[in-house]
């Protein structure tokens, strides 16, 4: 079975500051946010969005005014599944950032998630049951993964 890159937690080293970071948590099932929620928030890993489904997930990125740093979603998502969502935040235009890190939710480690997450650039899976360090690794891994956004260059009229 293959594994994701990045695997190995042994070598972690924190990204800058980790209490600046917006995240988004993607999530049918209220019992699984509350509970993630309560871990990032015991991790004081910055300021947290809520979204059930796929839509309102991509209309919370669409619309925020500084962009989302992380997403930690569910793939078993109703309507359009987690899959849906990460390809079409990977090939949209009208995002600020769609190499933003995400971090997959599952209850399974298969072969052909794993492959399909690879192809979506998505380094780090969690299944459940979750626990609040290895959540934290996974968000590391994640945010380490992805390039840094380009500064803004701000023009003179």
């Amino acid at each position: 079975m293959s594994s994701l890159p990045y695997s190995s937690t042994s070598s972690l080293r924190l990204p800058v500051d980790l209490r600046l970071r917006r995240i988004l948590l993607v999530d049918p099932d209220n019992r699984t946010r509350q509970s993630v929620q309560r871990m990032l928030a015991r991790l004081h890993l910055g300021e947290v969005r809520e979204a059930v489904n796929s839509a309102e997930a991509y209309d919370v990125l669409q619309r925020a005014e500084v962009p989302v740093d992380l997403m930690i979603t569910e793939l078993n998502l109703p309507v359009h599944d987690g899959f849906a969502l990460i390809r079409s935040i990977r090939n949209s235009p009208d995002l600020p950032d769609p190499s933003i890190a995400i971090v997959a939710l599952s209850d399974s480690r298969d072969g052909t998630t794993l492959s399909r997450l690879q192809k979506l650039d998505v380094v780090s899976l969690l299944v459940r049951p979750v626990g609040s360090r290895e959540l934290f690794e996974r968000i590391i891994l994640a945010l380490r993964s992805v390039k840094p956004r380009p500064p803004e260059v701000k023009t003179l009229s």
